[in-house]
């Protein structure tokens, strides 16, 4: 599908936008000018995307795109309940290993040193595997992977 700045103006595209397609010498068509914007990866500029798009579908084509991106969100919202117990779960693990690192240390000053540092080491050990869970978990939902995901179908609909 043809695009132009005269589009863009009817559309009333925000200045940046407008800006961005000038600077990078006005990609002819939509597709083409789309792609540009995902390869950025630039949140701003794939929300830019997804703006032209909806602008430059039919009817029924925004609705299987919302339809869509309605099942992707819903993906996300799970994968971030996912997350959010991943992470409860390592906070107490966490939180345990911060304990048994005072009592060990306590001990080590009770008792016999060499055995109770151990112990402090492996519950430090154990706090550092937790925190690297915990980071794993948030890894797992990226908004912009998701939001390319989405833009890509939505580049199938345009005929």
């Amino acid at each position: 599908m043809n695009l132009n700045l005269e589009m863009l103006k009817k559309f009333n595209t925000c200045e940046e936008m407008k800006e961005w397609y000038i600077k990078n010498n006005q990609p002819e068509t939509v597709e083409k000018c789309s792609k540009m914007l995902i390869a950025t990866n630039e949140e701003e500029k794939l929300r830019w995307c997804s703006w032209l798009l909806t602008h430059v579908f039919k009817k029924e084509q925004n609705i299987m795109y919302a339809n869509f991106a309605a099942a992707r969100a819903a993906d996300a919202n799970f994968a971030a309940a996912r997350a959010a117990d991943a992470l409860a779960a390592v906070a107490a693990r966490a939180a345990r290993a911060a304990d048994a690192a005072a009592v060990a240390a306590r001990a080590a000053r009770a008792a016999d040193a060499n055995f109770a540092a151990a112990r402090a080491a492996d519950a430090l050990a154990a706090a550092a595997r937790a925190a690297d869970a915990a980071d794993a978990a948030d890894a797992d939902i990226n908004y912009n992977e998701m939001l390319i995901k989405i833009l890509k179908y939505g580049l199938t609909l345009i005929s």
